[in-house]
Order: C-alpha cells, then sequence, then structure tokens
C-alpha cells in the first residue's frame, strides 16, 4: 500500500480553488481598472460640462448686459416720442380751438346777418 499524503481528489480540487483564486483575482483588477477608466471619462465629462457651463453663463451674462443697454436706448426713444406726441397733441387741440373760435365766431355773424334780414 502506498503513502499518499494528499489524495488523488484533494490535489485536483486545490488545483480548481487555486485556478478559481487566480481567476477572480485576474477578474477584479480587470473591474478596478476598467473602473478607474470610468471614473476618468467620467472627470473628463464633468469637466467638459463645468466649462460648458461656464462659457455659457458668460454669454448669458453678455447678451442681458447688451440687451439691458438696448432697453435702456429704447426706453430713451420711447420717452422722447412720448414728448413729441405730446407737444403735437397740444399743437392739435390748439388748432382745433381755433377751428372752433373761428366756426363760433362764422355762426354768430350768420345769426347776426339772420336777425338782420329779419327784423
Amino acid at each position: 500500500m502506498e503513502a499518499n499524503v494528499i489524495p488523488t481528489a484533494a490535489w485536483i480540487q486545490a488545483v480548481f480553488v487555486c485556478l478559481f483564486i487566480v481567476f477572480a483575482t485576474i477578474l477584479f483588477r480587470l473591474l478596478a481598472k476598467q473602473q478607474e477608466w470610468y471614473d476618468k471619462q467620467q472627470d473628463k465629462w464633468q469637466a467638459f460640462i463645468k466649462s460648458r457651463d461656464v462659457s455659457w453663463q458668460e454669454w448669458m451674462n453678455l447678451a442681458e448686459t447688451r440687451t439691458a443697454a438696448q432697453m435702456k436706448n429704447v426706453t430713451i426713444a420711447l420717452e422722447n416720442l412720448a414728448e413729441k406726441l405730446e407737444s403735437h397733441d397740444d399743437k392739435v387741440i390748439s388748432k382745433l380751438d381755433d377751428h372752433e373760435k373761428r366756426t363760433d365766431e362764422r355762426l354768430d355773424k350768420m345769426k347776426d346777418a339772420k336777425r338782420k334780414n329779419e327784423g
């Protein structure tokens, strides 16, 4: 009878356990490397998004500043237009009043002439 210290089945099991450990270790290292790659990609993406957001905010500030300046110019133009319209309205009212006075004077003359003719 041979004296095998470890039976053959145990050696086979030990080989499978060692292979499993090696395989698991390689798999976990690959997963870790893949996670590192994803982290780097995510960092790059976040940096890109941040730079895009900053440039967008700068553009919006510039656009809002321009719009505010243009609206100030529009406000000034509208105020000038309002002043001109008020002046024009005053002139029109004055002309209408003059016309009404002349019409009243003519009407009075016609009434006087009619009275003279009747009486």
